[in-house]
């Protein structure tokens, strides 16, 4: 490491190796760590809708993604209690739903940041960033032997996590905080022999099926917080028993048999925090957190990398005031493209909904989702159902 970087990003995943792998190709000095190894897989999101989607591909690394063998999903069946709405995704010039693994999915990202030029340490951790005069002005790491190094950054990015110690240590307060709503586990199968991703919603449970890589499927189930403590006695009884007697779900995994031990995520808040400040920025789940019952995470994070790298492009070769004004510009953006979203899941994450509202609320998240993607799209969007179709759904189940 050298002493001095224009940009210091804490957090190699999904905002921030997309992050560095911008700055980097502009010609911007920056250091990308993370205190895990390549390639370890993490307990976070992993479907990309067509939105982050075709940002991988604008960014040349869809091939990649493929490549590795995770398969397009080009049908989607969502199911409001028994009642199923099947859309294809259709047309060459639409991207396709993908599931990679994590361990996959950050690898190529990781690497991409580091083949544009920015500076990679693994197994490095913060220790506590540098202030002088109420300004961040770098950081004390910690690579994999304990030997702390002070590196000197104009801008410090927090791109690591929901638990974000760079927001934490620069007092980020929060803008909102709802708390969390549900909990979610899930396992990996094989034996499946359909070709859709099917999510169903039902009153108290959500579960789910999509393809990931090596022929396996994720298979998962979300029930509201109140229902944690029967998943703490047991686990996996629990979430075989939501599965079995959920419909179509449990027609998908007919003949298919679990070849992995449970995850699970008993703390999936729902906030916004304040997301810059003097000498530093948040990105991804640092700032913006939701429920995951929606499948946000991953494409949100892509898109506050572009926004994030589009300012700090512009912001870094000017005075100190532009730099701010464009910090500004990127958090006031970040907010508007993510609050219908977010208002919307957070009323369907609760699960406590009965099924005439159910409608009414997919309905709501399902436009939320295409105004946020048509304000930052690089390709035509998926073909949703209509509002109408899932009212009626809902209406008959």
């Amino acid at each position: 490491m050298r002493n001095d970087y224009d940009v210091v990003v804490i957090g190699a995943r999904c905002a921030g190796s997309p992050l560095a792998m911008r700055l980097a190709q502009a010609g911007v000095r920056v250091l990308l760590i993370d205190r895990m190894t390549l390639g370890d897989d993490t307990l976070n999101g992993f479907l990309i809708k067509p939105a982050g989607v075709a940002r991988l591909q604008a960014w040349g690394l869809l091939d990649a993604v493929l490549a590795s063998g995770t398969p397009p999903v080009r049908s989607v069946r969502m199911v409001l209690g028994a009642m199923p709405v099947e859309r294809n995704i259709v047309g060459n010039d639409v991207c396709p739903i993908l599931a990679p693994r994590r361990f996959v999915l950050d690898r190529i990202l990781v690497d991409s940041a580091a083949s544009a030029g920015a500076e990679l340490c693994v197994q490095t951790a913060l220790d506590h960033l540098s202030i002088d005069n109420g300004r961040v002005v770098g950081a004390r790491l910690l690579d994999r032997q304990g030997v702390a190094h002070d590196i000197r950054g104009r801008i410090v990015v927090g791109a690591d996590g929901r638990g974000s110690k760079v927001a934490r240590q620069a007092g980020a307060r929060m803008q909102r905080a709802d708390g969390s709503t549900s909990i979610a586990y899930w396992s990996y199968w094989t034996g499946i022999t359909d070709t859709a991703a099917t999510v169903r919603l039902g009153v108290g449970s959500a579960a789910g099926a999509a393809p990931t890589n090596e022929g396996e499927w994720i298979v998962w189930v979300q029930v509201p917080l109140e229902r944690a403590a029967n998943f703490r006695l047991d686990p996996g009884g629990e979430y075989l028993r939501i599965l079995g007697e959920t419909p179509v779900v449990s027609d998908v995994l007919a003949g298919a048999r679990q070849v992995a031990r449970m995850y699970g995520m008993l703390s999936l808040p729902n906030f916004y925090r304040v997301s810059m400040g003097s000498g530093w920025v948040l990105a991804g789940d640092a700032g913006h957190h939701k429920d995951p019952l929606v499948a946000r995470g991953i494409s949100d994070a892509f898109r506050d990398a572009d926004l994030l790298a589009t300012a700090l492009i512009t912001g870094l070769g000017a005075t100190e005031c532009e730099l701010s004004r464009q910090l500004e510009a990127y958090s006031a953006a970040r907010d508007a493209a993510t609050t219908s979203v977010y208002e919307a899941n957070l009323a369907l994450s609760r699960l406590d909904w009965s099924m005439p509202q159910l409608g009414s609320l997919v309905a709501r998240q399902m436009e939320a989702e295409a105004a946020a993607d048509a304000a930052f799209a690089v390709s035509r969007p998926m073909l949703r159902p209509t509002a109408a179709e899932i009212v009626s759904c809902s209406a008959n189940a």
